[in-house]
């Protein structure tokens, strides 16, 4: 296993009807929106550091160990490299 060094394009909401039969598709929720970012620093899997971009109440907040600091999360995210996306 080796870690890829390049940025991904995020979407802000995904869809996942496709997901779900036909009869079901109007009856469930199928829109999420991203809720959080788990980021890895480092120059392999097996050493680095992590830390988190968590959105509350529309605002993007980096939390690494004790400091956490708003952020501009659309230019924050073209310089990262991604472990974890959480959708809500």
């Amino acid at each position: 296993m080796k870690k890829l060094n390049y940025s991904i394009n995020i979407p802000d909401n995904i869809k996942l009807d496709f997901l779900l039969n036909k009869k079901n598709q109007n009856k469930e929720k199928t829109l999420y929106n991203l809720a959080a970012v788990v980021v890895h620093v480092g120059s392999g899997i097996e050493y680095g550091h992590y830390y988190s971009l968590v959105k509350h109440f529309n605002k993007w907040y980096k939390c690494d160990d004790e400091n956490i600091q708003v952020k501009l999360f659309k230019i924050y995210l073209c310089f990262l490299y991604y472990f974890l996306l959480v959708y809500w």
